[in-house]
């Protein structure tokens, strides 16, 4: 299977494999299949790459599932249709719980500031926020860009421009985390997100 094929979701990537590998092994033996097994289980866990076309922001909108390891990128796009309101307003959140936020990516209360959190091994709760006093405009589309390197490093873009990066940032790999555009405990942020990839490499 080409490697760099992106699938919309675990369901659609296992779809493909499990058609392939039964045709394959339909008349192997025992140990054969058991082989099958196993190297399914491992490709489940290192599921390492996502894509979604995109969509409004929807609170518990589930997307799917994918393993974020120590080089992982993230990108999308995102226009900005109003203020979501009185509370923090989820735009993206890769992570099974409130504090785990591989990364996590939020507007402030009655505000358009972005808050930008990505957990890594000191810590849940990192901080990657753009300088106070910018604040996105409504109407507007911006790229984000989230990257970090297995060495060290995590470093963020907005439009191309870097607004935040530590050089000492490790994070740890977690294995089939869900990804919300939207999450399950905060109001969604107005917005409209387009082109999410999250791809290990």
């Amino acid at each position: 299977m080409n490697q760099t094929t992106v699938y919309r979701s675990s369901k659609e990537r296992y779809a493909f494999v499990l058609n392939n590998w039964f045709r394959i092994y339909s008349s192997k033996t025992v140990d054969d299949l058991l082989e099958l097994v196993l190297s399914f289980a491992t490709y489940s866990l290192m599921n390492t790459s996502f894509a979604w076309p995109g969509g409004k922001c929807k609170r518990r909108q589930y997307l799917g599932r994918v393993t974020i390891t120590g080089s992982v990128r993230v990108s999308f796009e995102f226009t900005v249709h109003g203020i979501h309101g009185n509370g923090w307003g989820s735009m993206l959140h890769v992570g099974s719980s409130a504090s785990e936020r591989v990364p996590g990516i939020w507007f402030y209360p009655n505000s358009l500031r972005l808050y930008i959190r990505f957990s890594d091994c000191d810590g849940t709760d990192q901080s990657y926020d753009i300088k106070e006093g910018f604040t996105c405009s409504i109407g507007e589309t911006y790229k984000l860009f989230l990257q970090s390197q297995n060495n060290g490093g995590v470093v963020v873009t907005l439009n191309g421009n870097i607004i935040a990066k530590k050089d000492d940032a490790i994070l740890q790999t977690k294995y089939q985390v869900p990804v919300f555009a939207g999450n399950t405990w905060d109001l969604p942020a107005a917005v409209t997100i387009k082109n999410l990839i999250i791809q290990n490499f």
